[in-house]
């Protein structure tokens, strides 16, 4: 079943890194930065995302609840960022004491 309508926590996400209705490439910056951990995200990185989703539904400075809806759930924003490189888990369980442990690596290449 698709989703007609950002649900009320996109909508909040929205109204925090918006104004008026409109999120600019400097409020969307702002987004990537604080909520997606993309730390070295800059404005012209939030105007090209803004430039690529303007057929959906866009305002003339930036874009609109709808258009973020769909940049968060779209190509453009993948769940795993392919500027970080290939990322690579190592797990390992082991018993010490009559306890089982549980270790988990990260680390990108």
């Amino acid at each position: 079943m698709a989703v007609t309508e950002a649900p009320q926590e996109i909508k909040t996400l929205f109204g925090k890194y918006s104004e008026n209705g409109v999120m600019t490439a400097v409020h969307l910056q702002r987004f990537l930065v604080q909520e997606q951990k993309e730390e070295n995200a800059t404005i012209e990185d939030a105007q090209a995302i803004i430039d690529s989703i303007r057929h959906v539904v866009f305002h003339k400075s930036g874009i609109s609840l709808e258009g973020f809806f769909k940049y968060l759930f779209g190509d453009l924003n993948p769940p795993l960022n392919p500027k970080l490189g290939v990322i690579f888990f190592s797990f390992y369980l082991f018993l010490l004491n009559g306890c089982v442990f549980f270790l988990a690596f990260r680390s990108f290449w």
